[in-house]
């Protein structure tokens, strides 16, 4: 009997949302904003340690995600600036417990993985397969504080997707086009 394979499809987030939820899990949330960049995927585990999961579909854009720098306020003398690499957050921990890059398969051999990153790589079917484990860049778990900030984004989210949807249905009802 042949193995049924699925599709292909352009939501690689779901499809690794939906494999990371058979493992040991507490929350997932998408495109969620850390230190001022956004984590295409976050999760808490039931142990509390923070995982940040950074899908990319090309070597350019790979290679584009280690140039990301902000500047922000110093919030101890707002007179001054300060520089902050995204990269440079995660390999001091001041990110996430673990860091992962998710690329396709066939980017595996022309990519270099830095020492502070795992790497999961998936197929276009979007089986997912773990080639490198992501060492843990810090030992603070998960506080309250985060928790509570994820409880908070999650739950707008699905404020303003119920009220997105009352509003398309009472103008389907009342026979107005949006």
């Amino acid at each position: 009997m042949a193995k049924l394979k699925r599709k292909p499809s352009n939501n690689t987030l779901g499809w690794l949302m939906h494999h990371l939820t058979s493992s040991n899990v507490k929350a997932i949330i998408p495109n969620y904003f850390l230190d001022g960049y956004e984590c295409d995927l976050f999760v808490i585990t039931k142990a509390d340690i923070t995982i940040e999961y950074e899908l990319k579909k090309s070597l350019g854009d790979y290679k584009k995600d280690f140039e990301k720098q902000k500047e922000r306020y110093n919030w101890r003398n707002l007179e001054t600036f300060i520089k902050s690499s995204k990269h440079e957050l995660i390999r001091t921990g001041k990110r996430t417990n673990k860091f992962y890059f998710v690329i396709p398969e066939e980017l595996k051999d022309k990519v270099e993985v830095p020492e502070y990153a795992g790497l999961m790589v998936y197929s276009e079917y979007h089986y997912f397969k773990m080639v490198k484990r992501a060492p843990t860049l810090r030992k603070e778990k998960a506080d309250e504080k985060i928790k509570e900030d994820i409880m908070k984004k999650l739950f707008w989210r699905l404020y303003s997707e119920i009220h997105r949807q009352l509003v398309k249905d009472e103008n389907i009802e009342n026979n107005v086009i949006l």
